[in-house]
């Protein structure tokens, strides 16, 4: 923020080296953070990579096509609405939390329904089922929304230098502990989802909000 007496304009000093600091030091913490999480999955998946044959790859990827589609559609627009608000933010982010909670909620139920076309399509009833499994995580998803975007909105790094990290962590215990005990795709599918919910858990912890029903209206969505 530019205290009483400092210049304000063109690149007079007050103005352009904080923004200049903040976009530094951002993206220093993003590549540090990208780079932890890039580093463990890829650890993750050689141990993986003995532990899985790959048609369990196979099953897995085949079984979360229908969650990879519908990831798309669990943000609805809420991250855009929640970081360009000006004003009333709480009531913006309490209603954005149960509609999401809603959506999120709806649009699992939908990824169930089609999870047996799926296996129809790929002529295994092993995959329709691990689709099945795995339609839960799009609720998991949606309620990340909210929390990712008020991080987004206040300049902080902590999606990429802690709740990304913590979520491939957890899915590398998870996942390698279970496919060791021979587990194949569905120790894949727990992992995924110990991931997504280190990641709901961490980011609702960072972003130090409580969403409040009273606040929540349909005039505001």
């Amino acid at each position: 923020m530019v205290e009483a007496g400092e210049d304000h304009g063109g690149d007079r000093p007050g103005v352009a080296p904080p923004l200049r600091r903040i976009a530094v030091r951002g993206a220093r913490l993003a590549l540090i953070g990208w780079g932890s999480s890039q580093g463990l999955n890829f650890v993750a998946y050689i141990a993986l990579a003995r532990l899985v044959s790959p048609a369990g790859f196979g099953e897995f990827a085949a079984a979360s096509v229908i969650t990879g589609a519908g990831g798309l559609f669990a943000e609805s627009g809420m991250t855009a609405a929640l970081i360009n608000r000006r004003d009333r933010l709480d009531e913006a982010a309490s209603t954005a939390f149960f509609s999401q909670l809603l959506g999120g909620f709806l649009i699992s139920v939908a990824a169930l329904a089609v999870a047996p076309l799926v296996g129809l399509y790929f002529h295994s009833s092993r995959i329709g089922e691990l689709s099945a499994a795995m339609s839960g995580w799009l609720f998991l998803r949606a309620l990340t929304v909210v929390p990712d975007s008020l991080l987004q909105r206040r300049f902080s790094f902590a999606r990429r230098v802690a709740v990304d990290p913590l979520g491939v962590i957890a899915f590398a215990a998870v996942s390698i502990t279970l496919c060791a005990e021979d587990a194949g795709a569905w120790g894949l599918v727990a992992g995924t989802y110990a991931s997504m919910g280190v990641q709901v858990v961490s980011a609702w912890g960072f972003a130090r909000i409580r969403p409040r029903w009273r606040l929540a209206s349909i005039a505001m969505w």
